[in-house]
């Protein structure tokens, strides 16, 4: 029932005030940002797959250093080689999975587009833009209005559009996958993928790209620990035992 409430109040068929607070509590429950920027300290694997097959599996996990946060763990399915291990330099990646904010979608914008059977579509605008691509692309987003949790974001080109003097865009499309994740307790990106088919002059770019976020692990992210206070004459074996976490090993299985 509530949810029928919550279409009618978004296509204003029959619009009082208790159907419109509904849609905002939707909105503003769906769209909120992550709860700790300190989640980007998680660790997390990820899988890249090219338009032309090729796949490769890294993991990032802080706990070992900034400098060797990460690691290669496969090529195409196998074992890196020595030579693939010496080459390989990660990717500079400003976006982590765990620290999602929908702070882009500009929330005056959104328009319900259909009820599908995954959730409600609303499209919107991008807060800011103003470079005309509004008309060209399509911009969407899937929530699950009983969980109240975004689902997808999807962006899809309309139609052929140019860009600047010499370029044509032919198709685009971006489409980012969320989920609920047990651990943070937050909703987290779980797939991104890009597909672009651009022209300039005689030369025609066809790529896809499509990221898989998984093996999410919070354990690395550092806790404020209460440090016991000093005390003056400390019995001999009366000392109160370190409350400090137990140094993971490198190898250790345990999360």
């Amino acid at each position: 029932m509530l949810g029928i409430f919550l279409v009618l109040g978004v296509i204003r068929t029959a619009a009082t005030s208790i159907f419109d607070y509904d849609v905002d509590q939707l909105m503003e429950t769906a769209l909120q940002s992550s709860p700790s920027t300190s989640l980007e300290r998680c660790a997390y694997t990820l899988q890249t797959t090219k338009s032309n097959g090729e796949l490769m599996k890294e993991r990032f996990d802080p706990y070992f250093g900034d400098d060797k946060a990460w690691s290669l763990l496969s090529v195409n399915g196998t074992v890196p080689t020595a030579e693939q291990l010496d080459q390989y330099v990660p990717q500079e990646r400003k976006r982590h999975p765990a620290v999602v904010s929908f702070e882009f979608i500009d929330r005056s914008t959104l328009e319900f587009m259909e009820d599908s059977a995954q959730g409600f579509v609303f499209s919107f605008d991008i807060v800011g833009s103003n470079d005309g691509r509004q008309e060209d692309i399509v911009n969407s987003i899937l929530i699950d209005p009983l969980s109240a949790q975004v689902k997808e974001v999807r962006r899809l080109a309309k139609s052929e559009f140019r860009v600047g003097s010499f370029a044509k865009v032919l198709e685009f499309e971006t489409v980012s996958v969320f989920r609920y994740d047990n651990e943070t307790r937050t909703v987290v990106l779980d797939m991104n993928s890009t597909h672009l088919k651009a022209r300039t002059g005689e030369q025609t770019i066809n790529q896809s790209l499509r990221l898989d976020f998984t093996e999410l692990d919070c354990s690395t992210v550092p806790v404020d620990t209460p440090v016991p206070p000093v005390q003056d004459q400390e019995a001999p074996g009366q000392q109160e035992p370190s409350s400090s976490p137990m140094p993971r090993d490198s190898n250790s299985t345990i999360p």
